[in-house]
């Protein structure tokens, strides 16, 4: 399975978005490779009560969702530190 995974490096500006459009989303609307601060982007990720957010594995090339989990902070770091998506 090839996983493609948003590498948050640094900071460029979004292209303008309608205001009713939440940053991920606007994100969606960027140019392949493009990356944006992971400093700026923490605050907008919604954990649950429990503490964890849910994450989505898809086929790259087909995008059929291969699986859902759940992940922590902690789990939300390591992928991002490491590259490999951990749960």
């Amino acid at each position: 399975m090839n996983c493609e995974l948003l590498c948050l490096k640094y900071t460029k500006q979004l292209k303008p978005v309608k205001k009713t459009m939440n940053r991920f989303k606007a994100l969606e609307t960027q140019a392949r490779g493009y990356q944006v601060a992971l400093e700026e982007m923490l605050p907008h990720i919604k954990f649950n009560e429990q503490g964890l957010v849910p994450a989505i594995a898809q086929q790259h090339d087909s995008k059929e969702v291969l699986m859902m989990a759940w992940m922590n902070r902690e789990a939300l770091d390591e992928t991002l530190r490491t590259g490999r998506v951990c749960y």
